[in-house]
């Protein structure tokens, strides 16, 4: 009776701890919540939640076995880690490394709103101090113009949770596509911040606008097209 119970258990605390893999999918920003959760292939315990915090408060958080990362989306706040300050407007990105912490205020009378993407190593890693945190701000990032439209490049690097990491951010003209749809080992986020877009995913139609996320696992074909006729842009990351 006993083995009984405690196989009851087990397989309680076991199934509460699993969490299932994210599917490819299309996942509204258009309110505060989270997102997406789950699992991927490079990394575990992923959330992806749109938050909004108010002047009058700081928003906390400590990374002790996780990274993540902070994307403005309205207004603009002040971000404080153990390794560095800096204002940062909206389209700007903070990565915070394992081990660190964040502190986030608004900067304007106004809230700001912020995505937070956060995530943990499947495999260990060890970077050692080169993966620490930093920061890429929107205005300091050039903007290299191609027949298409054009794409502000924020980091390619090591991280303290992935062996490589790279993150830009594609501006479409209107009624353009991106490339035909392709497939690569990485999954890869999309992050729309400006326009009205389609993600073709394993032969299905997406649509999303700004604020509004794709997840796409791996190889997964894809491709995404502008839709509007005016411009749009969207941040496209992938890790592994």
């Amino acid at each position: 009776m006993r083995y009984f119970i405690l196989l009851f258990l087990c397989l309680n605390v076991c199934s509460f701890n699993a969490q299932s893999s994210i599917n490819s999918n299309v996942f509204s920003g258009q309110m505060p919540g989270m997102l997406f959760q789950g699992d991927a292939t490079a990394v575990k315990n992923v959330t992806f939640e749109l938050l909004k915090n108010s002047t009058n408060r700081t928003y906390k958080k400590s990374f002790k076995k996780h990274e993540g990362i902070v994307f403005i989306k309205k207004g603009s706040a002040e971000i404080q880690t153990n390794t560095f300050s800096k204002t940062l407007t909206s389209g700007s990105i903070a990565l915070i490394s394992q081990g660190d912490k964040l502190k986030l205020k608004s900067t304007a009378d106004n809230p700001v709103e912020f995505y937070l993407f956060s995530y943990r190593s499947i495999s260990p890693i060890n970077q050692g101090d080169t993966a620490t945190s930093f920061a890429r701000v929107w205005e300091d990032l050039r903007f290299n113009k191609h027949e298409r439209g054009g794409v502000r490049n924020f980091f390619s690097k090591p991280t303290s949770q992935t062996k490589r990491f790279e993150m830009h951010v594609t501006t479409l003209l209107g009624g353009l596509p991106s490339h035909p749809p392709h497939t690569h080992p990485a999954e890869e986020i999309i992050l729309v911040i400006e326009g009205e877009t389609e993600m073709e995913i394993g032969g299905k139609a997406f649509k999303g606008v700004a604020g509004d996320v794709y997840f796409v696992k791996s190889q997964e074909p894809h491709g995404i097209k502008n839709t509007g006729k005016n411009s749009c842009s969207y941040f496209a990351f992938q890790w592994e």
